[in-house]
């Protein structure tokens, strides 16, 4: 193959290439991989999903995901699922602030 069909090539491969990253959201990004052990947890993803998982605004930019599109009612669906423990993790049970009785 001569270097110009490669360069060819290379260009059509951008054009067609396609992205299976698995965009995660999570308020921030520090909490990305915890929020992916939980999707896992409850079956949204698979283990071995774990590779392709990446951050959502590392995804996108953070104004394309204001359109409604696919890739966004997917992460609009995936945003309200939540684990019992996680909606509590932190917080006290009296509310307090103080040690659980």
């Amino acid at each position: 193959m001569t270097k110009a069909q490669e360069r060819q090539v290379a260009k059509l491969e951008q054009v067609f290439k396609i992205d299976d990253r698995i965009p995660v959201y999570v308020k921030h990004e520090e909490d990305f991989q915890k929020r992916v052990d939980e999707l896992i947890a409850v079956g949204t993803l698979a283990e071995a999903d774990r590779p392709r998982c990446v951050f959502w605004l590392d995804y996108r930019h953070y104004s394309k995901w204001q359109v409604d599109d696919e890739h966004t009612r997917r992460l609009n669906a995936q945003a309200v699922i939540k684990m019992p423990c996680s909606t509590l993790a932190g917080r006290s049970r009296t509310g307090s602030g103080g040690e659980t009785p």
